[in-house]
């Protein structure tokens, strides 16, 4: 096997299956992936001799790791904008009944304020319920929400330190510790401050869910001037994210929680919002070590005007 050649770290061919014992006389393609999550076709082409033998095989790899993340772009884009006008037809027929319940919820309760406490008790747990589903209501209609949001010229910085401050105290009694990178020189973007928080809010909740207790959220925030792109990262060192989970976090509906816990939607709407901003978010993880999100957002050059942000080192 090309694996047991003494070829350098982190080669693509030292990651091949393919035999060479038997080599074939046809051209043999084989997708593999390196540790560092980069995406390679390696294609085996042989030279024959004129008795039909193989002589030699050349080997090529070729790097479609920014191929497959396109084409995974698309599909994600896809899914979500036709699951979207479905979520957005059962959330409109559930939301009218639902309103109805509630409201005959509270004068059932206006009416049986005499009566003994069980049946109180009882009644609460419907308007309980029912208010449940009335959250999952507003999560399908946010997910379907299809028009563009109101942007304006804003920092990043401002808006994850207003993030932070609302869970801090949260985070404190769980001994989760917030550790703030963030770059001084970041240019204003244009963004909506309200659809960015939520994008922020979702991923600190998901990074103290994994940690649970005891743990680090690091958020850092970087200008990328070569690129003309600022890009947030968020790092928890909790319980990571297996490989075959984290192809499906932006799928609506996932979710790895109990039943009851969540409705898969925090990560679907995350990611729509960042597209609805031409940006993109990655997810990164080692099992058992550490999970890393990165959203990139671009930058417009007539925004950093008057701005002159250092070069990165």
């Amino acid at each position: 096997q090309l694996s047991e050649l003494p070829l350098k770290k982190n080669c693509p061919f030292t990651f091949c299956a393919t035999s060479l014992s038997l080599p074939s006389r046809r051209v043999t393609v084989e997708r593999i992936r390196t540790e560092a999550g980069s995406i390679y076709e390696v294609s085996l082409y042989p030279i024959v001799s004129e008795q039909d033998t193989v002589l030699n095989i050349v080997c090529y790899a070729k790097d479609i790791t920014e191929q497959k993340q396109v084409e995974q772009r698309i599909q994600q884009t896809e899914k979500l904008f036709a699951l979207g006008q479905l979520a957005a037809g059962v959330a409109h027929e559930i939301n009218n009944p639902l309103g109805v319940i509630l409201c005959y919820t509270d004068i059932l309760k206006s009416d049986l304020e005499a009566l003994s406490g069980q049946h109180c008790d009882d009644i609460e747990v419907i308007e309980k319920h029912a208010r449940s589903c009335q959250h999952i209501v507003s999560d399908l209609l946010n997910f379907a929400r299809s028009r563009k949001a109101d942007k304006s010229l804003c920092g990043l910085n401002p808006v994850i330190e207003e993030v932070v401050a609302m869970v801090k105290q949260q985070f404190l009694k769980n001994r989760i510790t917030l550790d703030l990178q963030l770059a001084p020189d970041l240019p204003e973007l244009l963004i909506s401050r309200d659809r960015m928080r939520q994008v922020f809010l979702n991923l600190l909740m998901n990074s103290s869910h994994a940690i649970k207790e005891n743990g680090t959220i690091q958020i850092q925030s970087v200008y990328q001037n070569k690129e003309q792109t600022v890009a947030i990262l968020f790092k928890d060192n909790g319980d990571g994210i297996a490989e075959d989970v984290l192809t499906k976090i932006f799928d609506p509906f996932f979710t790895t929680k109990p039943q009851g816990a969540g409705t898969g939607l925090g990560l679907s709407v995350s990611y729509g919002i960042i597209r609805d901003h031409d940006g993109d978010i990655q997810a990164k993880s080692k099992p058992g070590v550490e999970t890393t999100f990165t959203i990139t957002l671009p930058v417009k050059s007539d925004m950093i005007a008057g701005n002159n942000p250092q070069e990165e080192a």
